[in-house]
C-alpha cells in the first residue's frame, strides 16, 4: 500500500490541484467551516443542559391517549365498530348482520329439531 499523500506523483498532485479547485468553485468552505463548528456547539451546549436534571433522550415521543386509538366496550355493537375501523372491509355484511343471521338458521334449526322429536 502506497500513502499517496506523503509521495505525490505529478499526475496526483495535478488531480489534488484540479479537485481543490473544483471544491473551492462549488462550496463556500470557509462558510461550512463556520457552520459545522456553530452547529457542534449548539449539540454541545444542548447535550450539557440534557444532563443536568433529569435525563430525557434526544428523540420527541409524543404521548397518546391509548383510551382515544382502541375501542374499549363489551357492547355487541363493538363488532360493528371494528368492522368500520378495518380496511380494506372483511367482508360485505357488518359483523351484527351475519350473526342475526346465523342466530336465525340455528333457531329454524332447533325448532325443527324439536318438531321432529
Amino acid at each position: 500500500m502506497n500513502n499517496l499523500a506523503k509521495k505525490p506523483s505529478a499526475e496526483h498532485a495535478q488531480i489534488l490541484d484540479q479537485f481543490i479547485k473544483e471544491a473551492e468553485q462549488r462550496w463556500d468552505i470557509p462558510s461550512i467551516t463556520a457552520q459545522v463548528l456553530r452547529s457542534q456547539r449548539q449539540r454541545r451546549f444542548t447535550d450539557a443542559a440534557l444532563r443536568i436534571g433529569q435525563w430525557k433522550p434526544w428523540d420527541h415521543q409524543p404521548f397518546k391517549d391509548a383510551s382515544k386509538h382502541y375501542i374499549r366496550s363489551v357492547a355487541p355493537i363493538l363488532d360493528d365498530l371494528e368492522y368500520l375501523a378495518r380496511y380494506p372491509r372483511t367482508a360485505e355484511i357488518p359483523p351484527s348482520a351475519l350473526k342475526t343471521k346465523m342466530e336465525l338458521e340455528n333457531s329454524a334449526s332447533m325448532q325443527k329439531n324439536v318438531a321432529d322429536v
